[in-house]
């Protein structure tokens, strides 16, 4: 090459002339490349990234868990653990079983005599005041008919039996009373250390009877209760439920009867009403 001031000739590659010191702006030669294949380079896979995956990707199995605590195992075996304690119960209280019935029986008897109401003595009293007073009209009168009389004595002396028979009876039903309630508390004594006995118990004692035991198992067997608790909170609900529909029953069949009664004196009324 020649330097292009003074033209003496310069080695290829020099960055300066050596006659004139011209500096020489002579790129480095490089040797040829071939140039890139785009296509080849867009082909290659792009980076991949380890972003954290969103919470809704993730896999389904997490949504398995049961929702707010609720586990359907933990809920099945408590359940069949109340039912074998439910079981050991009610063998060791049927042991018990005639004392139970016998129980029930004698509260059921003077829930009875709690009932009885006092009709035939308020009958008697009646009855007695009306055979009193007619008798004494037919003597003030001057009756002479001796049927009339005997009629009317032995009006007083029928409604004076009914009377003592029912004196006679409270004395009675006091007496059966006082010897149930007796038996009552040796029954509730021999239950309570029964009871006790059996040591750390799921139920109260009033519930320690074997039908009632049988009823709260079956709670929980047919799926209404999960434990003794719930399966004794849906009793009290059956029972408040049966009452409920009893007092229903009991006000309809009231309210018909009411009814046939004012159909009743409707009619007659009405018959003698025409009859006049």
């Amino acid at each position: 090459m020649f330097c292009p001031k003074c033209g003496s000739q310069v080695a290829d590659g020099a960055s300066f002339c050596p006659a004139c010191g011209n500096p020489l702006n002579v790129m480095p030669t490089r040797s040829a490349e071939p140039a890139p294949n785009t296509y080849q380079q867009y082909q290659q896979p792009a980076p991949q990234y380890q972003q954290p995956v969103p919470q809704y990707q993730q896999p389904y199995q997490q949504y398995q868990q049961p929702y707010y605590g609720y586990n359907p195992q933990a809920v099945q075996q408590e359940r069949m653990a109340n039912l074998q304690e439910l079981e050991r119960m009610y063998g060791y209280f049927s042991q018990k079983g005639a004392e139970y019935d016998e129980y029930d029986a004698i509260n059921t008897t003077l829930d009875e005599y709690d009932k009885r109401k006092p009709g035939l003595l308020v009958w008697g009293i009646i009855l007695f005041v009306v055979g009193f007073i007619t008798l004494v009209s037919l003597i003030s009168a001057d009756y002479s008919s001796a049927g009339a009389y005997i009629f009317m004595i032995v009006w007083l002396l029928g409604s004076v039996g009914m009377i003592l028979a029912f004196i006679f009876g409270s004395i009675a039903r006091g007496r059966h009373k006082e010897e149930a309630l007796n038996r009552l508390v040796e029954l509730a004594d021999d239950l309570h250390y029964h009871y006790v006995n059996y040591g750390d118990c799921l139920v109260g004692e009033e519930f320690t009877n074997p039908a009632i035991l049988q009823t709260i198992a079956n709670n929980i067997q047919s799926g209404r209760a999960n434990n003794i608790t719930d399966s004794i909170n849906i009793m009290f609900d059956d029972a408040h439920k049966s009452q409920m529909e009893y007092a229903a029953m009991e006000t309809m069949y009231s309210s018909r009867q009411a009814a046939a009664g004012a159909r009743t004196a409707a009619v007659f009324a009405a018959a003698n009403f025409f009859l006049r």
